[in-house]
């Protein structure tokens, strides 16, 4: 076993080598690893111990789930604890975040330049695919590689497998994307005899977590914490009202405007900031009387075509999408109830699909209520329908047990 201070200062400095800034890897070690250091001092142990190392894990997944740390501080430090064994195990950082292209050989820096100048990637790649690239590149300098020549099949399965200790399904699936992408082009550009599309176009199952929606005694604690007395209380309201009863994005419901709002016929009418497809939905009797309220008494900036304005100076502008998700997440606050990971402002949004689902909306229905063609995207909500499931449960009653023992 490695002294557990040395194995952190080790890590530090591979974290430089690798291309991350400096100001990255220290505050990994003043955040994450001196504590891991302080831990191992407490129980008598100067040496790495996994086990220690996992019951700070644990000490601070408890502190997320009594919503005394954020989610991001959680899987930053379950991040750093999985750098920490990868060090003690190979003494290599085989996932950097950040490799610098100065870190490059020139053969590798030069295809890097090309690639720019094609510009390879699709309008679609919402990451930036070029550090999916310097990675790679990184990990073949590290391993040997200073060309194409000796990358076979087998070196790209094993960087792969290095990957897949590190990333989830998802991740991998786009890293198994961008392989396929820049190995075509290695082909096309006559830097290797393979392009490997037949291998590299196998498909990597996904995990799909159903993540629970809001309960509905937590919106009703939410709403009735608010004091509608207030031009913020009854802007807040008001939102919060609306994500809850129509289901909105916090885009769509930043973007309202007072034009999308047919008071005649009782109808909000949009298009979808995510889909670009069209929506109309009903104007309820209690979302119309917030919305009303707001408008008329405590709206500013009369000249802004947005329903929902900043109520602080500087007045200009109206409030964006991450301003309707700090709303929310500000009033569970004052609500006492934690903000975790999953009880985002979309929650709200699941919220309306499993209430949608529950009461005996057809799925196709509830999909056009939610602004969606996709029924797959109500497939979870009908996961979360669990008084209906248990319905559709088997009775075991009658079935009798055969061999083993009695339970």
């Amino acid at each position: 076993m490695k002294n557990i201070n040395d194995l952190s200062l080790r890590v530090v400095d591979l974290m430089l080598e690798a291309g991350f800034k400096a100001s990255s890897a220290w505050f990994d070690y003043e955040t994450v690893y001196q504590p891991i250091i302080r831990l191992h001092n407490e129980q008598g142990d100067n040496n790495y111990d996994p086990e220690i190392v996992s019951r700070f894990i644990q000490r601070n997944q408890e502190r997320y789930d009594k919503g005394e740390i954020a989610y991001t501080t959680y899987r930053h430090s379950l991040r750093c604890a999985k750098r920490l064994a990868e060090v003690h195990d190979t003494d290599k950082v085989e996932w950097a975040k950040n490799v610098s292209t100065s870190r490059l050989t020139e053969y590798y820096n030069n295809i890097l330049d090309d690639l720019r100048t094609r510009g390879c990637w699709g309008e679609k790649d919402t990451k930036d695919p070029l550090g999916y690239v310097q990675r790679y590149f990184s990990w073949l300098s590290q391993e040997g590689h200073n060309n194409f020549e000796g990358v076979d099949i087998d070196v790209i399965k094993q960087y792969l497998l290095r990957c897949s200790k590190r990333l989830t399904g998802r991740s991998l699936g786009a890293v198994k994307g961008y392989l396929k992408k820049i190995h075509l082009y290695l082909f096309e550009t006559g830097h290797t005899s393979n392009s490997f599309e037949e291998i590299l176009s196998f498909p990597i199952s996904t995990e799909h977590k159903i993540i629970q929606a809001v309960p509905r005694d937590e919106v009703a604690v939410i709403l009735n914490s608010i004091d509608k007395a207030t031009p913020q209380g009854e802007r807040d309201y008001a939102i919060i009202l609306l994500g809850v009863v129509t289901g909105l994005r916090a885009v769509d419901i930043a973007n309202l405007k007072l034009t999308d709002i047919d008071w005649q016929k009782g109808e909000i009418r949009i298009v979808q900031s995510k889909t670009s497809n069209p929506l109309t939905l009903p104007l309820t009797k209690d979302v119309g009387t917030a919305l009303r309220n707001y408008i008329l008494r405590s709206r500013l900036s009369a000249d802004s075509e947005y329903v929902f304005n900043r109520i602080v100076r500087p007045l200009q502008g109206h409030i964006t999408p991450e301003g309707v998700s700090y709303i929310y997440k500000s009033w569970r606050k004052k609500a006492g109830l934690p903000n975790h990971k999953g009880q985002s402002f979309h929650s709200l949004r699941r919220a309306t699909g499993v209430n949608l689902v529950t009461s005996g909306v057809p799925v196709t229905m509830a999909a056009q209520l939610l602004g969606t063609t996709n029924i797959e995207s109500v497939k979870p909500y009908i996961a979360l329908d669990n008084p209906n499931l248990k319905i559709c449960a088997l009775d075991f009653s009658g079935i009798e047990q055969i061999g083993g023992e009695d339970l």
